[in-house]
């Protein structure tokens, strides 16, 4: 059963109760996507049975439509574009926020990999879209770096789809790989921790993207 934390369950009160511009950090926005992610978009075989047993009231659409709408209050959820330092290094906000986006984009993916899941597919690849164009606009190093990893993708998918072909065995993808420490650092707002804060960065975990059927290839391309 999910086990979503009462200040999630709070900010979507909040949030569904209030019409006009919404008044939160970048960080609320973070621990409650981390939070929906794990209660949701995790177990590839529940995302399935809840699709197929619930439609568009299952818990994984709401969370996907509820991420994609989020994006569209505050585009720099997945991007927070940072001043350089004194010593022309860009500041920790950039590298967890570039962690923290990979860690979802992973979750992403594995999803689009499942043909059962398909319900969801136009979704999150709108969501894909809404995390790219703002580093489109605003920092197009950001831009070409994540443009760079979904070719890479598109490469390991097909050399996985031929691994495929000739044996059974799982084929495991490497794309968007990240710092988990990082992606954790990223729920924080300037050293401040809370109670909540814990729980979701213990809730953030590397996810394989596992593909066992080049059918699954296919459907991720």
């Amino acid at each position: 059963m999910p086990n979503v934390e009462q200040p999630t369950i709070l900010f979507l009160e909040r949030w569904n109760s209030s019409d006009g511009p919404k008044e939160f950090s970048i960080h609320d926005y973070r621990t409650t996507i981390a939070d929906l992610t794990d209660n949701f978009l995790t177990d590839l075989d529940e995302v399935a049975h809840s699709l197929s047993s619930n439609g568009d009231a299952s818990g994984s659409l709401r969370s996907l439509t509820m991420c994609e709408e989020f994006l569209r209050e505050h585009p720099d959820i997945f991007f927070e574009t940072s001043q350089l330092s004194q010593n022309g290094e860009t500041q920790v906000e950039e590298t967890t926020s570039n962690a923290f986006c990979y860690w979802f984009l992973r979750h992403l993916l594995r999803i689009l990999s499942r043909p059962d899941c398909s319900a969801v597919h136009p979704v999150i690849i709108k969501l894909v879209l809404h995390i790219l164009n703002p580093t489109k606009m605003n920092n197009k190093f950001v831009f070409r770096q994540r443009a760079l990893e979904i070719i890479k993708t598109l490469l390991e998918l097909i050399a996985a789809s031929d691994r495929l072909l000739e044996c059974d065995s799982e084929v495991s993808i490497s794309c968007f790989d990240f710092n988990i420490e990082m992606a954790q650092h990223s729920l924080k707002q300037a050293a401040q921790q809370s109670q909540n804060v814990s729980v979701c960065e213990s809730k953030m975990k590397k996810v394989d993207i596992l593909l066992s059927d080049s059918t699954h290839c296919e459907t991720l391309q």
